[in-house]
């Protein structure tokens, strides 16, 4: 099981992900910097490859894939992250990923 968590403390973005197995229990901690919306970042963790997307309003991410696009809507979290946000565990396979406002890509990543 991964638990996936993110945290802005003083303006920073800390990422964390808890392995938690029969076998063993981990943490791994990714410290990404101070928060710049918007945001949109693979991380590495673990031997997995996340996606943290945060923007200062509804926004969504659009990952392509070999067999068409996913879509992932961002959400409200309230206080605790400094906008909307969507985070995920990506497949192997993936290839662009853009983070659109209102049908306008605001970042992108490959």
């Amino acid at each position: 099981m991964l638990a996936f968590t993110v945290q802005v403390i003083e303006n920073q973005v800390l990422v964390c992900v808890e392995v938690r197995s029969r076998d063993a229990v981990g943490v791994c901690d990714a410290s990404l910097g101070v928060v710049e919306l918007p945001l949109l970042k693979t991380i590495d963790l673990n031997g997995q490859r996340f996606l943290l997307a945060i923007a200062d309003s509804e926004a969504e991410v659009h990952i392509k894939f070999a067999d068409g696009p996913w879509t992932l809507p961002l959400e409200d979290f309230g206080p605790e992250l400094p906008g909307w946000a969507a985070a995920t565990l990506l497949p192997t396979d993936y290839g662009t990923i853009t983070l659109s406002n209102t049908g306008e890509v605001v970042a992108a990543s490959v």
